[in-house]
């Protein structure tokens, strides 16, 4: 909830129910104040304000009772079946980093100062992928680096934790062309075999489950893959 909506609620209920509430609430506004929200925030201290993340329709929709009964039904199958430890299991996700700044960070100021203002670049920026995978005991396969470039420079890769795979493609994107070099750079991190199996667990992306030289890749070296 908002806190327009707390606000309007808390009048809501209080008008309802005869609750005194003078000097707190907005008769004209039909609103509680920002005293009455600060005070409600002291009495329940386990309420805070949060910055909401932004999360897609798809991703909303898709996270329902039946779907995620779902996913932990294969989840425990598969576990059963080949008897995976928390050794065995690993989670991969890709992040986007962008070469510009999307908000410029908190800076202390001179009190009273209407305008501060920060260098920031006009340009909308550049996509790069990061692809980070590890397993329960903490144990990570180096970063997957994707660029969007035409071109690979040995440079990009300056700094990088030691065994990074470092790459580039025309949108700097997780593609079929690129996950099967992923996995393969996860095969030579991981070592699994079809004696000492290990469980992938990744996101749907059409990238993951559409491509068939990183499915085949997967059944021939012992890396079961859970979407």
């Amino acid at each position: 909830l908002t806190r327009t909506a707390v606000m309007a609620l808390a009048y809501e209920i209080a008008s309802r129910n005869g609750l005194s509430h003078v000097g707190l609430f907005s008769q004209e506004k039909k609103t509680a104040g920002k005293v009455w929200l600060k005070l409600f925030l002291q009495r329940h201290p386990e309420v805070s304000l949060r910055q909401p993340e932004a999360t897609s329709i798809a991703r909303a929709t898709g996270f329902n009772r039946s779907s995620v009964g779902r996913f932990f039904n294969l989840l425990e199958r598969e576990i059963d079946r080949h008897r995976f430890t928390g050794m065995t299991i690993y989670n991969m996700d890709e992040t986007a980093v962008s070469t510009v700044q999307k908000k410029c960070q908190k800076v202390l100021g001179h009190r009273g100062k209407h305008q501060i203002g920060a260098l920031t670049s006009g340009e909308r920026g550049t996509t790069t992928t990061v692809v980070c995978c590890s397993n329960a005991p903490g144990q990570y396969v180096p970063p997957f680096v994707l660029f969007k470039r035409k071109r690979m420079q040995v440079e990009l890769g300056n700094g990088a934790p030691t065994g990074s795979l470092v790459t580039h493609n025309e949108s700097g994107w997780m593609d079929k062309e690129t996950f099967p070099m992923w996995l393969k750079h996860f095969s030579s991190a991981v070592r699994p075999s079809q004696a000492n199996k290990v469980l992938l667990i990744l996101d749907g992306h059409c990238s993951h489950t559409r491509s068939i030289e990183a499915i085949e890749y997967a059944r021939e070296h012992g890396i079961v893959m859970l979407s």
